[in-house]
């Protein structure tokens, strides 16, 4: 459950999701309403939703919705209900990856086991979920990273962050690197939108595979901000097995990335320069990692 689609799958067993069909989230009252129109049966059901998951019940960040737990099982008659938070699902989901599927930008091979992870998801919020090994295995952490306030790190970044701020009237993580940051950031260089533009993101993105050299700038300032905040991330959960982005974003950016992957400016003291060079960072372009990451949620539950 997302603050733009809601995606509702079935599954059997340790069968692969089907009949998965993706829902507009605002065009619903509520999740109930999504899960009536995708009608089906079914025994038990995990939901993974955007926002903090407290004692069952998650008020969605980017939606008027409640979601519980509890309502959900009594409305649907399933036997056993799960609710976690939908970064805590995508972590779970790249836990259950193999190494092979995760796509290194800096070059540093992922070694997970025995070591913290982090997840990174931008798109219309900022999710951040860890894994946490507790010495046999990962246990997924979902946190609200987004909604900490913004560190500029140069003069740019300072006057970027000011701009964020009187027009959101906060800078936080999200505010600087969700929604529409990357057309924020475009515009911010003096690039123009057209009015009626729908999806300014994917408007300045088409613009910058076009080589404009506005929109140029934009992606690969955005980009080193994101991978500047995935070093920030390895520092603050020690995720010696890595940092790893998710989702359609870090898909779309994965050039700029990488770039500046390799233009990095040093930080700190030596030690912890010494430290982050053994962090891998990188991405995953896998299918129905929070369909995953639920499924064996469900079977622990």
């Amino acid at each position: 459950v997302g603050g733009t689609n809601t995606r509702v799958a079935q599954v059997e067993g340790a069968g692969r999701p089907r009949g998965l069909r993706i829902f507009p989230s605002r065009e619903f009252p509520s999740l109930e309403a999504i899960l009536r129109t995708y009608g089906g049966e079914a025994e038990a059901a995990a939901v993974a939703v955007a926002g903090p998951v407290i004692d069952g019940v998650c008020r969605v960040t980017n939606l008027p919705w409640e979601v519980s737990a509890a309502k959900l099982q009594r409305t649907f008659g399933w036997k056993k209900t799960v609710l976690v938070n939908d970064l805590a699902a995508h972590a779970l989901g790249v836990a259950s990856l193999p190494t092979k599927s995760l796509i290194s930008l800096n070059g540093r091979r992922f070694q997970r086991s025995g070591r913290n992870v982090v997840v990174i998801a931008p798109g219309t919020g900022y999710g951040l979920a860890a894994l946490l090994w507790d010495g046999e295995r990962h246990r997924a952490l979902a946190t609200e990273s987004g909604h900490v306030a913004f560190a500029a790190d140069d003069d740019e970044a300072w006057t970027y962050r000011a701009a964020v701020c009187r027009e959101h009237g906060v800078a936080s993580v999200e505010t600087v690197l969700a929604g529409h940051a990357f057309s924020g950031l475009f515009r911010f260089y003096g690039g123009k939108i057209p009015r009626g533009v729908r999806e300014p993101n994917v408007w300045v993105g088409e613009r910058a595979t076009a080589g404009n050299r506005l929109a140029l700038k934009a992606a690969r300032r955005y980009a080193a901000l994101l991978y500047r905040e995935a070093e920030d991330a390895a520092l603050r959960y020690f995720a010696l097995g890595g940092v790893i982005f998710v989702g359609n974003v870090a898909r779309a950016l994965g050039p700029h990335l990488s770039a500046a992957a390799r233009h990095h400016r040093e930080r700190g003291p030596a030690s912890i320069g010494a430290l982050l060079e053994q962090v891998p960072i990188g991405w995953v372009d896998a299918p129905e990692l929070a369909l995953r990451g639920l499924r064996g949620e469900l079977a622990e539950a």
